[in-house]
């Protein structure tokens, strides 16, 4: 009788380890500035996930490169995009200040491995002062 449940714990484990960020690695050689609008939010465990359908023009402001340095470059290979936010308390708060149809910015990495999520490092909504991921919630590397 152990044997199935053993078998169901595993099963039910092993797709959140095949989600989960930490087993990906993102390129801090080339961070990603993005701007638009949200055409979607949702607000929950363990991750907040934005749809942003991005502007055209992007232009990338000065102070941000003091942050991220010259390696920081405008996102600019797709029309839409999907953004996590690493499970911290300074993203989870912006809850009350992000919804679809809201303009945003923000600075993300690209995950290096299959599907390259892009995870959220900075962001601006359109009301409030930006926020700064305070600590690494991820395996960071320079270069895939």
């Amino acid at each position: 009788m152990r044997i199935p449940l053993f078998a169901a714990t595993l099963t039910v484990a092993l797709p959140a380890l095949a989600h989960h960020g930490f087993t990906g690695r993102y390129d801090t050689t080339t961070p990603l500035y993005l701007q638009g609008e949200v055409t979607s939010a949702v607000w929950g465990f363990p991750h907040a996930v934005l749809e942003v359908t991005l502007a055209a023009d992007a232009a990338i402001p000065a102070v941000l490169a003091d942050t991220f340095g010259a390696g920081l470059v405008p996102l600019t290979d797709a029309d839409t995009v999907t953004v996590e936010f690493p499970p911290v308390a300074e993203f989870n708060d912006l809850e009350d200040r992000i919804a679809s149809g809201d303009s945003i910015s923000m600075v993300v990495l690209r995950n290096c491995d299959p599907p390259n999520q892009l995870r959220a490092q900075w962001v601006a909504p359109a009301e409030g002062e930006p926020v700064l991921r305070s600590r690494i919630w991820q395996d960071e590397v320079a270069g895939c």
